[in-house]
């Protein structure tokens, strides 16, 4: 009890808040079903699918295709999976989602399997002709990820190494906003090359139409094991 009080004392001192409260949530049951990707030749890996044996998948030039459970939500439930490219080879391709932290040398766009076919979501526009309207809260928050590259996370723990910077963390999740949806989730604290990080909150307005806004955008807490890395 003595060692905890001390290192409680230190952390505060560093900038750590001892006592801070964290609000969780429950994580959506959400899925994807990818099956189409593996009968295409795709090989699955964890989280990233491998297409290099796969005509029709490896024709649209992904670099990384990387599947996330969480895109589940979106309505149609067409197969879509993150599609990375590296820098250099997206000279030729118009328009990218924003992606941040250690995606942030990539480019992103999406692969969906829409009509018996692969193809590839580049822009807002594409993604709004596919799945809006936005109805309902899965909804709102699978499109936030997948426009934004956010990190949710439902539920926490106290790290006390972490450095803690506000009194109160509530989890990923999703309000109602009018006709609209507000999504609460958060920007991953990842290595910077000497910058200032941190691992920041923020609400995005999600419209009925598919319109993204980020609203607001509040640090939270640093990891210091990042304070000496580098990985942009």
């Amino acid at each position: 009890m003595k060692y905890l009080a001390i290192s409680c004392c230190f952390f505060m001192l560093m900038g750590c808040r001892a006592d801070v409260q964290f609000i969780t949530y429950p994580r959506p049951d959400l899925r994807v079903d990818y099956s189409v990707f593996e009968s295409a030749g795709c090989i699955v890996d964890g989280l990233r699918l491998f297409c290099e044996e796969s005509d029709s998948v490896s024709e649209l030039g992904c670099d990384e295709i990387e599947q996330n459970p969480l895109y589940g939500g979106l309505d149609p439930a067409y197969p879509i999976a993150m599609c990375l490219f590296d820098d250099e080879l997206s000279a030729g391709k118009d328009s990218f989602f924003h992606v941040g932290g250690f995606l942030s040398m990539k480019s992103v766009q999406y692969v969906v399997y829409e009509n018996g076919r692969f193809s590839l979501i580049a822009n807002i526009q594409t993604l709004q002709s596919l799945f809006a309207p936005i109805e309902t809260e899965q909804e709102a928050l699978s499109y936030a990820l997948v426009t934004n590259d956010l990190t949710p996370y439902f539920s926490f723990y106290h790290d006390p190494t972490y450095r803690y910077l506000v009194d109160r963390i509530e989890g990923t999740h999703v309000e109602r906003y009018g006709d609209d949806f507000l999504v609460h989730t958060f920007e991953a604290d990842v290595p910077g090359c000497g910058e200032y990080h941190a691992a920041a909150a923020v609400d995005i307005l999600i419209t009925r139409s598919g319109q993204v806004e980020i609203l607001s955008q509040l640090d939270v807490f640093q990891n210091p094991l990042f304070d000496d890395m580098c990985a942009d």
